[in-house]
């Protein structure tokens, strides 16, 4: 069966039709945005990253070198209990001015602390902590940074170490006990975005500081997926890539490493907040798109609308016409729905035009059919009286035969009289079509006799 679609589906049609090539570009055009945003977030994020490992890494050089022109005096070189006192006090006027380090210690190559600037001289000294910072400036002579580490204390800190040479050995090892709160004041230091967050990992791959929730998080190793970019980087300077941050939120992440030190920092920004353009970008595109359906549909109804009533009313006139009753043609404003409807009332006046003709043919048909139905009849009775004539010679038989044939064609009374041979006129037949009043009209006929002068009257 054949589907039938309406004036307005078929303006709808034509109208989701039109927009669809807009559509399309405009999704191609979302499409190319997204893949520019997601560009654009990449090289944001990765910036972030850079900037921050640059001023952490700053932090930590400003470090090395205090610590390396701390070491170059001559008291830091001392081996006796006079010469490592007055190293000690050298150590603790440069410590009061950097209320970030939480102490500054000597330590000999066995890892013997000689002096601790927060403890006093006669005090007894624990080992280092962190054995593998120190084992690798005594294996290089560079300064190195260690691994984030609870002290004896209980307190997380870092070690920052250097070299203490002299005559191109390394005699001691000059160490700074640095607070994760130092390098979280470098974060605060930083524009980062609403909404980001921004961690900075030891050579451990722990947390030594975070821009959200910093107290918690201290301490803790990376999310598993962040650990997953971390393996696919290998060697590389930089890395990008989603993960899952340690409160569950799916992020895009960018991995840097810093220059001074294996630590690297990580920028996380949750998709939510990166693809809020995007999201905006597609409720505009899908907002516009709807606004164009609906106004097309309002269009389409619209002007179905106008369409439908003057088309509805040539279906009126088209009954009316069907029906030979006069039309009443109005001008609509379609010029193709005037035209059909002049051209209907051309046709009605058509209709009413053979109407006429059919009329007057039909009449003149009909009296010409009654003439040739009265000849035709005139002919049969003169063929039927012919007949009857022709039948008998007797009287009697002919008389009847006459009345039969004048009876009921011609009246519905006959009476036939004849002259005899005296010229008197003589009633022969009575014949009626009822034949039941036949026998009473002869009957009364034959009661009154016919007035000689008067021939052929009927009593």
């Amino acid at each position: 069966m054949r589907r039938i679609i309406t004036m307005q589906g078929r303006l709808m049609l034509i109208a989701s039709v039109a927009i669809l090539p807009l559509a399309l570009v405009c999704g191609a055009a979302l499409n190319a945005l997204l893949q520019s945003q997601y560009a654009q977030t990449q090289a944001s994020t990765l910036g972030v990253a850079r900037a921050v490992a640059t001023a952490v890494d700053g932090e930590l050089r400003l470090t090395i070198a205090t610590l390396d022109a701390l070491a170059l005096t001559e008291p830091l070189g001392a081996t006796t209990p006079e010469g490592l006192e007055a190293a000690r006090a050298l150590a603790a006027a440069v410590r009061r001015s950097h209320p970030e380090w939480a102490a500054l210690l000597l330590a000999a190559p066995d890892g013997r602390v000689l002096f601790n600037t927060e403890r006093d001289a006669g005090d007894a000294m624990d080992r280092v902590v962190d054995r593998d910072s120190l084992e690798q400036v005594l294996r290089t002579g560079q300064s190195t940074i260690g691994a984030m580490a609870p002290g004896p204390t209980g307190r997380q800190a870092f070690a920052v170490r250097v070299p203490v040479q002299r005559d191109g050995t390394t005699r001691h090892v000059l160490t700074a006990v640095v607070l994760p709160e130092a390098i979280s004041a470098v974060l605060q230091r930083q524009r980062i975005p609403e909404g980001w967050s921004v961690s900075v990992f030891d050579s451990r791959e722990r947390r030594v500081a975070r821009n959200v929730d910093e107290a918690r998080l201290r301490g803790s190793p990376p999310s598993a997926s962040l650990k997953r970019i971390l393996n696919e980087m290998g060697d590389a300077r930089n890395a990008v890539g989603r993960s899952v941050n340690v409160e569950g939120v799916p992020s895009q992440t960018t991995v840097a490493r810093m220059e001074s030190a294996p630590w690297f920092v990580v920028v996380g920004v949750p998709l939510s907040v990166a693809e809020a353009a995007f999201r905006r970008s597609v409720l505009a595109y899908g907002s516009g798109l709807l606004f164009s359906l609906l106004f097309g549909g309002l269009a389409a109804w619209w002007i179905a609308r106008g369409v439908n009533r003057p088309i509805a009313r040539l279906g009126q006139q088209a009954g009316a016409l069907g029906r030979g009753q006069p039309l009443a043609v109005e001008p609509s404003g379609v010029a193709e729905v005037d035209a059909v409807a002049e051209a209907l009332g051309a046709a009605a006046a058509q209709h009413r035009h053979s109407e006429a003709e059919r009329e007057e043919l039909l009449r003149a048909e009909q009296r010409a059919r009654g003439t040739a139905q009265a000849a035709e009849q005139r002919l049969a009775r003169l063929v039927s009286a012919s007949a009857a004539l022709s039948q008998s010679l007797e009287e009697e038989s002919t008389l009847a035969a006459i009345a039969q044939v004048i009876v009921p064609d011609v009246g519905d009374l006959c009476r036939i009289d004849l002259l005899d041979e005296h010229g008197v006129l003589q009633r022969k037949l009575t014949h009626h079509f009822d034949p039941a009043r036949t026998a009473a009209i002869a009957h009364m006929v034959t009661m009154r006799q016919a007035p000689s002068d008067a021939p052929g009257s009927f009593p």
